[in-house]
């Protein structure tokens, strides 16, 4: 938890992320409730939009294999997904549109690794878009 909320602060402050979604972040629409409820332990997955559609999410995926693609979530290393092709490949555009789900759009399961390791990878694939 404490990595995927410095992931997080990462990721907000990157050029080439246009939204960021954490529970843990102050400007998240559910953060008090998840504060509430968490306890200040606000998960692993971290939700990121990239500015740069399907494109800057496929050169992402593969600027390093440091951070693996994994179509589902929950290994014990870090590993991302991209929900518009895999978890909800099955939704029209629009549907996915509703859920806030675009091209760019990219999932993190932030696993055991030093968040130092973790957030040099992200640098990594950022730099590689």
């Amino acid at each position: 938890c404490e990595t995927a909320q410095q992931v997080a602060k990462f990721l907000i402050r990157e050029r080439a992320v246009e939204q960021v979604d954490y529970p843990g972040l102050p400007d998240h629409p559910q953060h008090a409730l998840a504060t509430a409820q968490f306890g200040g332990r606000f998960g692993s997955i971290v939700t990121f939009r990239l500015s740069g559609g399907r494109a800057a999410a496929d050169a992402f995926i593969a600027a390093t294999d440091r951070i693996p693609f994994c179509p589902s979530l929950g290994e014990a290393t870090t590993t991302l997904s991209h929900p518009e092709s895999t978890s909800h490949r099955g939704l029209s555009p629009s549907q996915r549109e509703l859920l806030g789900i675009s091209g760019g759009t990219i999932r993190l399961s932030i696993g055991l690794e030093s968040r130092d390791f973790v957030l040099d990878s992200l640098a990594e694939k950022l730099a590689g878009i």
